[in-house]
């Protein structure tokens, strides 16, 4: 029996809608999911990190975030935070 290892990368396009991402938005997520940030004003720093863990839910198959019925765990329905994600490339690399 054979084994191999090879390495998969995927590029996520996300797509959020800023304005859903308030304050208190901010404040419920890093309170019971995780502390990305955000509830201190520093608004484009924690955005990118919501980016980054989306692209990551997506890519794992967590949630196919191209689905109208997506629900994400601490965002809710994805339609409604305008949260959408697509890979656009994916490179595999035998090691």
């Amino acid at each position: 029996m054979r084994k191999f290892t090879v390495d998969v990368t995927q590029t996520v396009e996300v797509t959020l809608d800023e304005t859903k991402f308030t304050p208190e938005f901010f404040s419920e997520f890093n309170t019971t999911i995780t502390d990305f940030g955000g509830d201190d004003g520093d608004v484009e720093w924690a955005l990118r990190q919501h980016a980054e863990h989306l692209a990551w839910v997506h890519a794992a198959g967590r949630e196919d975030l191209e689905s109208r019925s997506a629900f994400i765990e601490g965002y809710g329905p994805a339609p409604d935070m305008g949260i959408k994600a697509r890979v656009t490339d994916t490179e595999t690399v035998l090691v």
